[in-house]
């Protein structure tokens, strides 16, 4: 190291007969904070192993971890586990490979993320030489420069390794049926004990505006509404438009069926709102996720009550306090799901956060939607859990962190989710939005990590050859030597999905 490196805070110390500690080690107290958050991470179900299982608190010390659970910890846990342990620019270098290798085996990649992937990881590779000692980098270390590669001639890596044939789910019951509102006929699975109990006036009228304001099948009507409305009050802005929306909408859909003699059935039937009887349940499997109402999985050692949707271009994160299932008069039989959940405040900086450059979502657990929209359509929830950040700081102690699990066995395609051929998949992994590798200008002056807080040690990046760019040749290969280099399996067509 003192011969061959400029490595003073990493040189063998003669006084002290001892090696310094290096700025990516943790201390004991560190190590128990990260420890003790691991016993207590909950995710849902198949997700991944009991994490606690695998932690020796006496050695501080993990141990027969699957080769799965090191996908999920590297791919998922340690961009959490470790933001408030490690200095910043270790946590970053750290959290940027952890998103490659999260983007890479993603289950819909693009010939552009690949040519990104390429051109980022040999900057990160880089960065990590900066922090840890040379005998860490071997052959290894150097592998993920030619896995972009890989997958730009073979295809994803879904399709490619061992978990599709060791994991199987079902997100609920394939049906079918010739309702015209199609929410009606989704898949969906209740379980658990039913227990019936009736509606309070407030929330039947909270739910019939929420079913007729977010079902694809009554956009038509929504057009017409705001249409009549414009040409009553031509100076009305954007805003009074969608407020008048939410406040009348209900009744005016209700008289407008009633006077059109051309209009379908079922939306007369739909007018009337739900029964005033509906029917709640613990368990709900929809569209490959499993959801728990928030008390039936409290005692569970795993957490699915997290869920996600998506308000117009504002996320909305809470709990599923209620799994209730609605059905509409008249025939034939028109149920659905809807769940009723508690809500964090959605506003930027106030209830959530967003770490653009690596997509780190955060939410104050203190801060709680104050109007009443507690219902959401089963079909339009994602699910998520929140996982506590291991900090020996305070300020971290109200936040969470959003982690999106995506359902096994369904591929999403341009928003739309699609069912894949088998009810077999892994743990995560849809198109996962790039993000940002902050590259060195020319010019611009690295220093290698320092152990005491301060800049580190300036790196001098000039060799003093004159060399030419080396040019790089790709081979261009026709569809049939594709197949021929791509893995076969009767069980998934790469290509389609």
């Amino acid at each position: 190291m003192t011969e061959f490196c400029d490595r003073k805070e990493l040189e063998f110390d003669n006084i002290r007969q001892c090696y310094p500690v290096a700025a990516y080690t943790l201390d004991n107290m560190r190590k128990k904070e990260f420890l003790t958050w691991v016993e207590q991470l909950k995710m849902p179900d198949g997700y991944m192993s009991n994490l606690g299982q695998c932690v020796n608190m006496s050695k501080y010390q993990m141990f027969g971890m699957k080769s799965h659970d090191c996908h999920v910890f590297m791919q998922r846990l340690i961009p959490i586990g470790f933001r408030e342990l490690l200095p910043k620019k270790i946590w970053e270098a750290i959290t940027e490979l952890s998103n490659f290798f999260r983007r890479l085996t993603s289950k819909v990649v693009s010939l552009k993320d690949m040519e990104l992937l390429e051109a980022e990881i040999p900057v990160i590779l880089c960065k990590l030489e900066t922090i840890f000692v040379p005998g860490f980098f071997n052959s290894m270390e150097h592998l993920p420069v030619h896995l972009p590669y890989e997958t730009r001639i073979a295809g994803p890596v879904q399709f490619r390794w061992m978990y599709p044939f060791e994991r199987q789910d079902d997100g609920g019951p394939r049906l079918t049926s010739d309702i015209e509102i199609k929410v009606f006929s989704h898949p969906c699975r209740l379980q658990g004990k039913p227990k019936k109990w009736y509606l309070l006036p407030h929330e039947r009228q909270a739910i019939q505006a929420y079913f007729l304001l977010n079902v694809p099948e009554c956009d038509t009507f929504i057009s017409i509404f705001e249409e009549t409305l414009k040409r009553e009050h031509p100076l009305i802005s954007d805003i009074e438009v969608a407020s008048h929306l939410q406040r009348n909408f209900t009744s005016w859909f209700a008289q407008y069926v009633t006077e059109q003699d051309n209009i379908p059935k079922i939306y007369k039937d739909i007018s009337h709102g739900p029964l005033v009887e509906v029917t709640s349940y613990n368990k709900c499997f929809i569209n490959g996720h499993r959801f728990y109402t928030e008390k039936y999985g409290a005692k569970k050692a795993s957490y699915n009550s997290g869920v996600c949707v998506d308000g117009g271009g504002l996320e909305y994160y809470g709990h599923i306090q209620e799994i209730l299932e609605i059905e509409f008069p008249g025939l034939p039989i028109k149920r659905c799901t809807i769940f009723n959940c508690e809500w964090y405040d959605p506003t930027s900086g106030v209830g959530t956060k967003k770490h653009g450059r690596y997509n780190l979502v955060e939410v104050n657990k203190k801060k709680k939607l104050h109007t009443y929209e507690p219902f959401i359509l089963a079909i339009q929830a994602t699910q998520v859990c929140y996982l506590p950040f291991p900090s020996m700081k305070k300020d971290k102690a109200n936040w969470l962190a959003v982690c999106r699990v995506r359902p096994r066995g369904w591929i999403d395609m341009s928003g739309e989710i699609v069912e894949s051929q088998e009810e077999v998949d892994t743990y995560q992994n849809a198109v996962v939005e790039p993000c940002t590798i902050k590259t060195p200008t020319e010019g611009e002056q690295l220093y290698l990590a320092s152990t005491d807080g301060g800049s580190g040690i300036p790196i001098d990046n000039s060799d003093g050859s004159d060399t030419d760019d080396e040019e790089i040749f790709f081979e261009t290969f026709s569809t049939s030597e594709l197949n021929q280099l791509s893995p076969t399996s009767s069980d998934y067509d790469v290509s389609a999905e």
